[in-house]
C-alpha cells in the first residue's frame, strides 16, 4: 500500500472514530469466482425486478459480492484517510455502506451478516433477537422473504462527511448506485432480485446500536 496524492483535498479533514461490529464469526468466501460470458447490452435490456426466490449458495453470494463490492485497490491518501476502488462508484472512495446479508433458512435460523470487502467474507453480528426479529418482520411484510437472501443496506454517513462539506446527497447516491449494480450483476449471474421499497429504518439502526449509522434500502435476491 502506498501514499498517493488526494485528487479532491479538503482542508482540516475531519477524522472520526469508525463504528465496530460485534462480530461472531466469520465465514470466508471463495476467491475463485465464476466468470460471466454473457453480453453487457443484453443483461441491461433484460434485466427486470423479479419477486420468486430460490435459495443462494455462499458461492453465488460470494460471485455477487465480488463483482459488485469487493475492494480491488486500496492506497492511504496522503491526509491519513483509506481510498479505495470497487466495482460500484463512491464519492472520493469513501465507500460509506456497508451490506447487511441474511441467508436463507438453509444454513440454521436467520442472522444477519456484515459483509467485509477487504478479505471477502461474512461476518456473523451478535445481535439482540428481539430486533433482528423485527428487521426480518419488516422486510417479509414488504414482501415475502421465504427462501431468500436479504441485503440491507447501512451508511455510515460519516465516511463521506469526514471529506466533504453537505455530503448527504452523496451518500444517496452512493447507496442508488450499489442498489443497480447490484440488479445488474444479478441479471448476469442468473439470480433473481427486487428491491424491498423501504429504507429499512428504524429497524437497521436498532439491530447495529449504532446512532451514527441508518438503512438506504435493500433488496431481496434468490
Amino acid at each position: 500500500m502506498t501514499n498517493i496524492q488526494d485528487p479532491f483535498p479538503k482542508q482540516n479533514e475531519k477524522p472520526y472514530k469508525p463504528f465496530l461490529y460485534q462480530i461472531k464469526r466469520k465465514i470466508s468466501l471463495s476467491r475463485i469466482v465464476k466468470k460471466i460470458d454473457v453480453n453487457f447490452f443484453e443483461v441491461i435490456s433484460i434485466r427486470r425486478s423479479r419477486r420468486d426466490f430460490g435459495i443462494l449458495t455462499l458461492e453465488n453470494i460470494g460471485d455477487l459480492l465480488w463483482f459488485t463490492s469487493k475492494v480491488m485497490e486500496v492506497e492511504m491518501l496522503e491526509s491519513g484517510f483509506l481510498w479505495t476502488h470497487r466495482p460500484t462508484p463512491s464519492a472520493g472512495g469513501r465507500h460509506p455502506i456497508d451490506i447487511l446479508v441474511s441467508l436463507p433458512s438453509e444454513f440454521g435460523s436467520r442472522s444477519f451478516c456484515v459483509y467485509n470487502p477487504l478479505d471477502h467474507s461474512l461476518n456473523e453480528l451478535e445481535v439482540d433477537a428481539s430486533d433482528l426479529n423485527a428487521l426480518i418482520e419488516h422486510t417479509d411484510n414488504i414482501l415475502t422473504i421465504g427462501n431468500a437472501t436479504i441485503l440491507w443496506f447501512v451508511a455510515h454517513s460519516y465516511r463521506t462527511s469526514s471529506k466533504y462539506e453537505n455530503s448527504e446527497s452523496l451518500v444517496w447516491r452512493d447507496a442508488g448506485a450499489l442498489l443497480y449494480c447490484h440488479q445488474l450483476v444479478s441479471q448476469a449471474l442468473g439470480i433473481r432480485c427486487c428491491p424491498l421499497g423501504s429504507l429499512g429504518e428504524p429497524y437497521v439502526s436498532n439491530l447495529l446500536g449504532g446512532d451514527t449509522l441508518y438503512g438506504v434500502g435493500g433488496c431481496l435476491l434468490g
